[in-house]
């Protein structure tokens, strides 16, 4: 493999960590986990579980974009 693909390759990479890292700055931070009253504290838990799978899904799909610049010789 050539130094130039690696150098594209690690590019690529080191793109799809800073928009991650861009993403998470973007991403509003979670609600505190007290509960005061009950009404309060189902909607806390409810945005905290819609955050964090809307999160998983954004991981997936980076590391899906990520995956599809490896070359398939490189996988067993």
């Amino acid at each position: 493999r050539s130094s130039s693909s690696i150098t594209s390759y690690l590019a690529a990479a080191m793109k799809l960590a800073a928009a991650f890292t861009s993403m998470e700055r973007k991403a509003k931070p979670a609600s505190g986990g007290e509960r005061t009253r009950a009404s309060r504290g189902t909607a806390v838990l409810v945005e905290k579980k819609r955050s964090e799978r809307e999160r998983r899904q954004r991981m997936k799909a980076l590391c899906e974009k990520l995956a599809s610049l490896i070359p398939k010789e490189h996988f067993p």
